[in-house]
């Protein structure tokens, strides 16, 4: 994730190094300007002016002109991400189950992670150079003045150090509140025809409600958190910040130090203890952040060696909804140029189980290994597509999605051409979509074809061409189907319910 924010990063650190070293030029001038104004030096103070007064006029459109650049980087970095996210979930790399989860992706913890990395990352790498610099300016002012403020401004850590273990366990009770009322709210929203049927709605409500108020209490104790972590850095910042001063009050009277010299001093503190608080900000946001991580993080990819010519391989695979077991301890492997069939009724988990293997759903519990380089799938419920036909068909053939000419010629198999195709296919009816669907599936080259109640809503002309094609098929095919009589040389099957 750092790759996708990395220009965005350094440019925010850079600009915010430029500001440092702006103000503390600033800062010097301002000394010396007071310093030869109290030595009578006329020209001397005359010529410091006009050098400040020069780099006031060129360094504030400058700031202006490069925090609009940084803005704009950032933007764009953000972006990026956003679209890599939207890709990685339409590749099943991120497990989104609603619509409402993918919101939360692609907004709350996009944006958490993009502020940790363009925000808290530069801030505590500024905050860390300018403490040190900062420090071994104040040194080189005044050594034992520099050595105590740099001494102070450590004693700002220590109250986070002791606190970050007592927020960090706080913060994952809040995180595990949060995914037990998501994951149960999910449950329900899945088997609602379930928890209706069992008149169980009730039952599910109240659960929600003891789910709901545990993790309001997380809430509030996340809350309450970081208020004390707030108020105690507050404190003792203010402490040692206002308490710099009168140190310094102290070297002026006492130790020797130029009044002269306490406006650039004052700069330097000031970076100095403000630093500190950019470094524990960052502290404070790598909290949030690892969270919103872990609901980011990539799926493994990598595709495990194949040990037995499985192109895919489901072993042990259960998914309830609410308190109805839909599959249970499920296995099915399906090799190069099988033809296999899972059969049962409507409602036995034939849709769910091919929904798993191919990554829209998530299984409770089993393994899934998916060796297939290429996979085609024609699903019981396809998409209400505002597009025509043709629209459709010619986007898919340029991205090399389906070879076009097969495709036409399974559309005319299928007996859908003419002014069909120029139709929006949510005029169509649903014999037509599902005839449309199964033709691109079947002019798409893949080692495995994945059909889900393929000869639901199809005539009998359309069935007789619809089994032709799996019979001809060259690679495996795995369909599911209410009816176990398709004229149609099966090597296995499997029976669900």
């Amino acid at each position: 994730m750092m790759k996708a924010f990395k220009k965005s990063g350094i440019a925010g650190t850079l600009y915010h190094i430029f500001l440092f070293v702006f103000t503390l030029t600033c800062g010097w001038l301002v000394s010396s300007l007071l310093d030869f104004a109290m030595e009578s030096n006329g020209e001397a103070a005359l010529k410091t002016a006009g050098i400040l007064a020069v780099l006031l006029l060129v360094g504030l459109p400058a700031i202006f002109v490069l925090r609009r650049k940084l803005g704009a980087i950032m933007r764009a970095d953000r972006q990026s991400f956003r679209e890599k996210l939207y890709a990685d979930i339409i590749g099943r790399r991120i497990s989104i189950e609603s619509i409402g989860e993918l919101d939360v992706r692609l907004s709350n913890d996009a944006d958490t992670v993009a502020e940790y990395y363009q925000t808290a990352i530069p801030s505590a790498v500024e905050g860390a150079l300018i403490m040190l610099g900062s420090a071994v300016l104040l040194c080189l002012s005044h050594l034992w003045l520099g050595l105590i403020l740099f001494g102070l401004s450590l004693i700002q850590l220590l109250p986070s150090v002791v606190y970050e273990k007592w927020a960090k366990d706080i913060y994952d009770q809040t995180d595990d509140a949060e995914e037990i009322y998501d994951g149960w709210l999910i449950q329900g929203c899945n088997g609602l025809s379930t928890l209706k049927s069992y008149r169980r709605e009730n039952w599910f409500i109240r659960k929600l409600e003891g789910i709901s108020d545990g993790m309001v209490r997380a809430g509030i104790r996340a809350e309450q958190a970081g208020t004390v972590e707030t108020v105690v850095f507050h404190l003792v910042d203010g402490l040692l910040r206002y308490g710099s001063y009168v140190l310094m009050g102290l070297f002026v009277l006492y130790g020797g130090l130029k009044v002269t010299d306490t406006p650039v001093l004052i700069v330097l503190s000031g970076y100095l203890f403000g630093s500190v608080n950019n470094i524990l900000s960052a502290m404070q946001k790598r909290f949030e952040y690892t969270v919103a991580k872990s609901k980011l993080a990539e799926a493994d990819t990598a595709k495990p060696e194949k040990t037995d010519g499985a192109l895919l391989a489901l072993s042990g695979i259960c998914k309830t909804y609410g308190d109805k077991n839909v599959l249970k301890d499920i296995s099915l492997t399906v090799r190069g140029g099988e033809r296999v069939l899972v059969c049962g009724q409507n409602g036995s988990g034939k849709s769910t189980l091919l929904k798993i293997a191919l990554g829209f759903e998530s299984a409770d519990k089993g393994h899934i290994r998916l060796d297939s380089g290429n996979t085609a799938f024609a699903l019981q419920e396809e998409a209400d597509l505002t597009l025509s036909g043709a629209e459709l068909l010619e986007d898919l053939e340029k991205e090399s999605a389906v070879d076009g000419k097969a495709a036409r010629r399974h559309l005319a198999g299928f007996d859908i051409a003419g002014e069909i195709l120029e139709k929006p296919l949510s005029e169509w009816s649903m014999g037509q979509r599902k005839k449309f669907y199964l033709a691109s599936a079947f002019a798409r080259p893949a080692e495995l074809l994945i059909l889900d109640e393929p000869a639901n809503h199809l005539d009998s002309a359309a069935l007789d061409y619809l089994y032709k094609l799996v019979s001809a098929y060259k690679g495996a095919v795995l369909a599911v189907s209410h009816q176990k009589d398709m004229p149609v040389k099966w090597d296995k099957m499997l029976m669900l319910g």
